[in-house]
């Protein structure tokens, strides 16, 4: 977990564009490309990065077009997914009985 929550702290720092909620959450437009199941699914969305107490790692993707919480996880936890951070692009790795394995890479829309 500890190299999860150092990725999405590098990635927070590295947003340009982002707005600084009152709560210390950040939020941001990203790009997000998600794969699982030799499916990949590619749109631009809202994104908000928990800096609370309490969520501190959490990533919330705003539901889309395409993807739906219905079809994928949309929510992310520093402590339950891998989040890996290089060259402007935070990936978040998991497994689920839904999705089987998953990747998702993130990156702001700038």
């Amino acid at each position: 977990m500890k190299e999860s929550i150092l990725a999405f702290c590098d990635f927070r720092n590295n947003l340009e564009n982002c707005d600084h909620l009152s709560n210390g959450d950040i939020q941001f437009i990203g790009v997000i490309s998600y794969k699982f199941n030799q499916s990949v699914i590619r749109e631009t969305l809202n994104v908000s990065l928990g800096f609370t107490t309490m969520e501190v790692g959490n990533i919330t993707i705003a539901e889309g077009k395409k993807l739906t919480s219905e079809l994928v996880h949309l929510d992310f936890k520093a402590n339950f997914q891998n989040y890996r951070f290089s060259d402007g692009i935070l990936t978040v790795t998991g497994s689920s009985n839904k999705l089987g394995e998953y990747t998702v890479e993130i990156f702001e829309l700038v």
